[in-house]
């Protein structure tokens, strides 16, 4: 690849482009100037010109502005930022330009929208002194925060259309990556520097550290301008349990088991592992009466999720996510020996709910897992697969069963067992919640609390359901 003639960083407001600039300007051989294209100033606010080029000049012919900032560089490898609202003309020649290497920069919409509000609330764009800090919370308006990730997706989908239309590629970088220095250094050398960093010296500093939730006094409205199409997650129709015309959905995080063994009690040899399209030919054919989801109170759900995925899976669990949790959270997990450390088991499960509030949300890397996404999500997921009829909340099992065997003429069985939550191991989701923990979850799952009739300041019962 030959060394680039220049560099543009294409990104969006609040997405961490300052840094990112700041970062690129301590390699030796790479400049960038700041927004060049800016409407109402050339590189910065309060310049009007660069180099003999002004505003008006800029605006004319602004391809001409491009080849000063190269002819001034004096050898270094110069650089600009450009930003969805900036000229189109350049972004449609750097887009295809062969000369220039291009870094993409994208931050969760709702981060950048929240990290805005503030930036206009307070006045304060950039911050280097964080005795200087000003701090505000913000009231979001769910329709402005989703017509500003429409923006947002719309440009960065326009920009890479135009650049796989020319046959080019980008770097591409999220804002959580900007202080990872192999990074940095790989994105240098993307740029055509011959330089590495041996580490990034700070710059700035954070302006709202924390998690997003404690800048606006509605959390909700974040997750709720979420796409909820982006959100849903995949029920696997191979554990949908049938016999006698009755299919039992256990939702992800809800255990098969203790269902299964009514559904055998009460019906005989149970099919499972059956294929989407095979349940819904039987459905076509008349052989499905009853689909009823299993659901579980969700504080025993997450605290389930949380101790057999995570914290001290028995033979099964989430290593990768676990080490990520650890390395990228600072999830401190107690070991399997001091599981029954109430405090400490109190602790770590408070910051996997602190984790939660960004995953679901969709402001992290980590994959939503069925196992701890919204249950009213996995029962729309459900309902793709086959029409719920009866969706069972804990404590009901006894009714429920009672309801199913006469409606479908089955033998008699133990009901209490479509009671059951799961098994108890280590440690019970009753010992360690505390109303601060309870408010936490029903905050994180405010429909699943709706959708199985629990209260976040009421405790779980104890056995888990």
């Amino acid at each position: 690849m030959s060394r680039p003639r220049y560099f543009a960083i294409v990104a969006t407001m609040r997405t961490g482009s300052n840094l990112l600039q700041r970062s690129l300007n301590q390699f030796p051989d790479l400049i960038c100037h700041g927004e060049l294209f800016n409407p109402a100033f050339v590189g910065g606010p309060g310049q009007d010109s660069f180099h003999g080029i002004t505003r008006e000049d800029r605006d004319r012919d602004p391809l001409a502005l491009i080849e000063r900032m190269i002819g001034v560089a004096g050898g270094r490898i110069p650089g600009f930022r450009i930003f969805d609202d900036h000229d189109a003309r350049v972004l449609a020649h750097i887009a295809a330009d062969p000369a220039c290497a291009r870094v993409v920069l994208t931050r969760p919409a709702e981060e950048s929208f929240v990290s805005l509000l503030i930036a206009q609330k307070t006045g304060q764009w950039l911050l280097t002194d964080p005795d200087r800090r000003r701090s505000a919370r913000v009231t979001v308006d769910p329709d402005a925060l989703a017509a500003w990730a429409a923006r947002v997706a719309g440009f960065h989908d326009r920009f890479a259309r135009m650049m796989r239309s020319a046959g080019q590629t980008a770097f591409a970088i999220r804002h959580d990556e900007l202080k990872d220095l192999a990074l940095i250094n790989g994105l240098a050398a993307h740029l055509g520097s011959a330089h590495r960093l041996e580490r990034i010296a700070p710059t700035l500093v954070r302006q709202n550290p924390g998690p997003l939730s404690a800048h606006v006094t509605n959390p909700e409205a974040l997750t709720a301008a979420t796409p909820r199409a982006e959100r849903m997650p995949r029920v696997d129709a191979r554990g949908l349990l049938l016999a006698g015309g009755v299919v039992l959905a256990p939702l992800p995080g809800v255990a098969a088991g203790p269902a299964r063994r009514w559904l055998e009690a009460a019906a005989g040899p149970v099919r499972s592992g059956l294929s989407r399209a095979r349940l819904q030919a039987e459905a076509r054919k008349g052989r499905i009466g009853s689909v009823v989801a299993l659901t579980r109170h969700p504080f025993a759900r997450i605290h389930a999720a949380f101790r057999d995925c995570i914290a001290w899976p028995d033979g099964k669990g989430f290593p990768r996510i676990r080490a990520a949790l650890v390395r990228d959270h600072g999830l401190a997990l107690p070991g399997p020996d001091r599981a029954g450390d109430i405090a400490a088991h109190r602790a770590a499960f408070a910051a996997f709910l602190s984790f939660l509030e960004d995953n679901l949300a969709g402001r992290s890397t980590i994959r939503i897992d069925p196992v701890w996404a919204p249950q009213v999500d996995c029962l729309r997921a459900l309902a793709a697969v086959l029409p719920v009829t009866l969706v069972l909340r804990p404590g009901q099992g006894a009714e429920a069963g009672r309801f199913l065997r006469r409606l479908h003429r089955l033998s008699q069985a133990d009901d209490r067992l479509l009671d059951a939550g799961g098994p108890g191991r280590l440690v019970d989701a009753a010992e360690i919640w505390t109303p601060e923990l309870g408010r936490a979850v029903a905050r994180l799952y405010p429909d699943d609390h709706a959708l199985v009739g629990a209260r976040g300041d009421s405790p779980p019962p104890s056995g888990g359901l």
